[in-house]
């Protein structure tokens, strides 16, 4: 079982632990030939990591598995977002530039931003975030695998708080877990701080 397998298990199997009624939102995962035939007209390779995503599940449903609020998309919906040869958005609105190599697989709930996988190398999948309204990418990650792995690890190491109804991971191991999974352009200088502080 690949890293990036086992992440996307682990995060599974928090949802199922602590919010089982989320646990339907996972859709079942797709063959390798459907996934070549909903990605028939991309004229840039696919990388790998991609594959396996869409083998493992095919969309997340509201259910945020890429981490922050972000759900998988079903293929049919990311590819239709990149629908023609030269990488247009699909319909009458603009919410992606125009550039064939981003591939969006992942919309936050407002849908006001996206990560985005770099196409163009089998072997590598970077992932962006892209902000819709201020039309501002920085790349997050350089591979599916540091994106979920941040999760699973951010997920597990989370705790409730009663008062708030929420889970929350402490602030120095949620800026030790950014340090070690995203690139270094998108880290602040206070997650940094955090991160090598000892109190």
């Amino acid at each position: 079982m690949s890293e990036l397998i086992s992440a996307l298990e682990r995060i599974a199997a928090w949802f199922w632990e602590n919010k089982p009624e989320s646990h339907p939102a996972f859709q079942p995962g797709l063959s390798c030939d459907n996934i070549d035939d909903l990605l028939t007209n991309f004229q840039l390779p696919v990388p790998r990591e991609v594959y396996e995503v869409y083998e493992w599940c095919n969309g997340s449903g509201y259910v945020p598995i890429a981490f922050d609020g972000y759900c998988l998309m079903s293929l049919k919906c990311a590819a239709g977002l990149r629908k023609d040869e030269y990488g247009l958005n699909y319909g009458d609105f603009d919410i992606l530039p125009d550039d064939p190599s981003w591939f969006p697989m992942f919309k936050f709930e407002s849908e006001d931003s996206y990560y985005v996988v770099v196409l163009g190398d089998k072997g590598k999948s970077p992932v962006r975030l892209y902000d819709t309204e201020f039309r501002k990418c920085v790349v997050y990650y350089e591979s599916l695998t540091n994106l979920f792995m941040h999760c699973a690890e951010y997920l597990e190491s989370s705790r409730y708080f009663e008062d708030k109804n929420f889970w929350e991971v402490d602030r120095k191991t949620d800026a030790r877990l950014i340090v070690k999974y995203r690139v270094r352009e998108s880290i602040d200088e206070d997650d940094l701080q955090w991160a090598a502080s000892d109190t």
